[in-house]
């Protein structure tokens, strides 16, 4: 087998979908995924992302020919072979060959299930991987994405005792209850 490494194949450049309405305080997000509507700050998070949408793997391990959509997975990947393991836990010598490994390892013990650390993990990727079908909005815990869903609908089933306007949640009626104990 030649040792030579295949040139990468080409990969698509993502194209920027046409942006959603902003919100009044929404953080600016410039960059929209055409193939899911996905909203980023930088170009470089859309190229990442875009990756997603596509079968390509154009970082190849030289040792074994294994695929990878990111240059960091073949990073980590090549550490299988070395046997490097240079994320070290704080309170125990344990070494592991990326932070997520160690994450797993520092968080697994905080969580009953492994469901919870799951659903924790995803506070530390950054991934929201449940979207709002009518903003295109994500979420990180589908609670969270029920939660929202009430802002398309007419439900408000936390009213004002004061002046009847209706909220989604308790702690939003409560903050608006303070304007009221101001104004007395």
């Amino acid at each position: 087998m030649d040792d030579t490494p295949l040139p990468a194949p080409p990969v698509p450049a993502p194209t920027p979908a046409p942006a959603p309405a902003p919100a009044a305080a929404a953080p600016r997000v410039p960059f929209h995924c055409s193939e899911c509507g996905k909203s980023f700050r930088y170009r470089s998070d859309l190229r990442r992302h875009f990756a997603r949408h596509t079968a390509l793997k154009p970082h190849a391990c030289p040792r074994c020919g294994k695929g990878f959509k990111h240059s960091f997975n073949l990073a980590n990947h090549l550490r299988s072979h070395t046997g490097e393991r240079p994320y070290r836990c704080s309170a125990c010598p344990k070494g592991f060959r990326d932070s997520t490994g160690l994450l797993h390892h520092q968080c697994e013990k905080l969580f009953r299930s492994p469901r919870d650390l799951e659903r924790h993990v995803l506070v530390h990727t950054g991934e929201k991987p449940f979207p709002c079908l009518e903003c295109g909005k994500f979420f990180r815990h589908e609670c969270y994405l029920k939660r929202h869903r009430l802002l398309h609908g007419t439900e408000r089933p936390f009213p004002c005792r004061v002046c009847g306007k209706g909220f989604i949640t308790l702690s939003n009626l409560s903050r608006h209850l303070k304007l009221h104990r101001g104004m007395d």
